[in-house]
Protein backbone atom coordinates (compact mmCIF):
# COMPACT_ATOMS: atom_id res chain seq x y z
CA UNK A 1 0.00 0.00 0.00
CA UNK A 2 1.50 3.33 -1.07
CA UNK A 3 1.79 6.15 1.44
CA UNK A 4 0.06 9.32 0.21
CA UNK A 5 2.36 12.21 -0.56
CA UNK A 6 2.39 14.87 2.17
CA UNK A 7 1.58 18.40 1.17
CA UNK A 8 3.83 21.18 2.43
CA UNK A 9 2.52 23.16 5.39
CA UNK A 10 0.79 26.38 4.48
CA UNK A 11 2.74 29.51 5.23
CA UNK A 12 0.76 32.23 6.95
CA UNK A 13 0.70 35.66 5.36
CA UNK A 14 2.12 38.53 7.41
CA UNK A 15 -0.49 40.12 9.66
CA UNK A 16 -1.24 43.75 8.88
CA UNK A 17 -2.15 46.25 11.55
CA UNK A 18 -5.76 47.34 11.88
CA UNK A 19 -6.66 49.82 9.11
CA UNK A 20 -7.73 52.43 11.68
CA UNK A 21 -4.44 52.15 13.52
CA UNK A 22 -2.69 55.52 13.97
CA UNK A 23 0.42 54.20 12.19
CA UNK A 24 -0.64 51.63 9.59
CA UNK A 25 2.17 49.48 8.28
CA UNK A 26 0.27 48.38 5.18
CA UNK A 27 -1.52 50.53 2.61
CA UNK A 28 -5.33 50.35 2.68
CA UNK A 29 -6.92 47.73 0.48
CA UNK A 30 -7.60 48.74 -3.10
CA UNK A 31 -9.61 45.64 -3.93
CA UNK A 32 -12.77 46.14 -5.97
CA UNK A 33 -16.01 46.43 -3.96
CA UNK A 34 -17.27 43.11 -5.35
CA UNK A 35 -14.58 41.20 -3.47
CA UNK A 36 -15.91 39.39 -0.41
CA UNK A 37 -13.97 38.48 2.70
CA UNK A 38 -14.72 36.36 5.75
CA UNK A 39 -15.88 38.22 8.85
CA UNK A 40 -16.45 36.49 12.15
CA UNK A 41 -17.73 37.67 15.49
CA UNK A 42 -18.66 35.92 18.68
CA UNK A 43 -22.33 36.30 19.54
CA UNK A 44 -24.55 34.52 22.03
CA UNK A 45 -25.97 31.26 20.67
CA UNK A 46 -29.50 32.61 21.12
CA UNK A 47 -28.76 35.57 18.83
CA UNK A 48 -27.27 33.26 16.20
CA UNK A 49 -30.35 31.04 16.33
CA UNK A 50 -32.65 34.06 15.98
CA UNK A 51 -30.61 35.26 13.02
CA UNK A 52 -30.86 31.89 11.29
CA UNK A 53 -34.62 31.68 11.88
CA UNK A 54 -35.11 35.23 10.60
CA UNK A 55 -33.14 34.42 7.46
CA UNK A 56 -35.18 31.26 6.81
CA UNK A 57 -38.52 33.00 7.40
CA UNK A 58 -37.65 35.79 4.99
CA UNK A 59 -36.03 33.49 2.42
CA UNK A 60 -32.65 35.19 2.76
CA UNK A 61 -29.18 33.90 3.47
CA UNK A 62 -27.57 34.73 6.78
CA UNK A 63 -24.95 36.63 4.78
CA UNK A 64 -27.63 38.84 3.20
CA UNK A 65 -29.23 39.63 6.56
CA UNK A 66 -25.91 40.41 8.25
CA UNK A 67 -24.73 42.55 5.34
CA UNK A 68 -27.95 44.60 5.36
CA UNK A 69 -27.73 45.04 9.15
CA UNK A 70 -24.10 46.14 8.98
CA UNK A 71 -24.78 48.62 6.19
CA UNK A 72 -27.72 50.10 8.13
CA UNK A 73 -25.63 50.37 11.29
CA UNK A 74 -22.73 52.03 9.49
CA UNK A 75 -24.98 54.52 7.71
CA UNK A 76 -26.70 55.43 11.00
CA UNK A 77 -23.42 55.95 12.85
CA UNK A 78 -21.97 57.94 9.94
CA UNK A 79 -24.95 60.33 9.98
CA UNK A 80 -24.51 60.88 13.73
CA UNK A 81 -20.95 62.18 13.37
Amino acid sequence: MAVPERRPALVKAPVAEHPLSPVPSVAPSTSPPTTTVMLSARVPAEVRDQLKMHAVRHRRTVQEVVLAALKDYLSQTASQT
